[in-house]
């Protein structure tokens, strides 16, 4: 992809989250991009947010980790997401997790159009090749081997092979490492992963959880926890 440049503008960090103070060890002011995505969530000006949670998310958002809000249903897990990324202008794609997600949703497949074979994205390698933050809702309902299957991604793997493709025999290694858009992904900067989640990863007896999986430890560990 050809970096393009987006218009930035600056902001008061503190005051775009309604607190009356700066947050201790983050900058007081911050450029954002100055035009609204279509995929930016839209601001609710009633949530609360409290300055340490966003201290916290925001360092690790500026270190590219994956972030994972944990805590009992209707706590605001997913409205925190959704209400941080509005108030930072950050386009947002969100997936809600369930047992019948697999790899082909989130990674693509070969498909036929008009007789050819085309391969096609998945909604989440099209938000890492184009940089549109994405947050799983509930993913302990996905099953565990889907999950397996994007450890690239959760990696932070900066060119991610694309399964679905296959190699041609006839290309060669330096070609093929050329074929980005095709065979593999270039991760965008700009693409970050959140996921919500009531368990913590453990199957729970507590019936308002019925149907979660009990995550990998390898999955669960590339995640930073709140």
């Amino acid at each position: 992809m050809t970096n393009v440049q987006i218009a930035v503008k600056t902001i008061v960090l503190h005051e775009v989250f309604g607190l009356s103070e700066p947050i201790p060890g983050l900058p007081v002011e911050l450029e954002i991009p100055a035009t609204r995505s279509p995929y930016c969530p839209a601001i609710n000006p009633f949530f609360v947010f409290t300055g340490d949670l966003v201290a916290r998310v925001f360092r690790s958002y500026a270190a590219r980790e994956n972030i994972m809000l944990v805590g009992e249903k209707g706590t605001g897990k997913s409205s925190f997401v959704q209400q941080f990324c509005a108030r930072l202008n950050l386009p947002l794609m969100v997936i809600n997790g369930g047992p019948g997600l697999d790899e082909t949703y989130l990674m693509g497949s070969k498909t036929l159009e008009d007789g050819t074979v085309k391969a096609v994205d998945g909604v989440l390698s099209y938000c890492v090749r184009h940089g549109i933050p994405v947050l799983i809702d509930e993913i302990a309902s996905i099953k565990p081997g889907v999950l397996v299957s994007i450890n690239d991604v959760l990696n932070g793997d900066q060119v991610i092979t694309l399964k679905h493709h296959g190699l041609d025999p006839t290309v060669t290694p330096d070609q093929l490492a050329l074929l980005e858009g095709n065979m593999t992904i270039k991760r965008s900067p700009q693409f970050r992963l959140f996921a919500t989640d009531n368990t913590g990863g453990k199957v729970s007896k507590d019936a308002r959880y019925n149907g979660v999986q009990t995550q990998n430890s390898a999955v669960r560990s590339r995640w930073t926890t709140f």
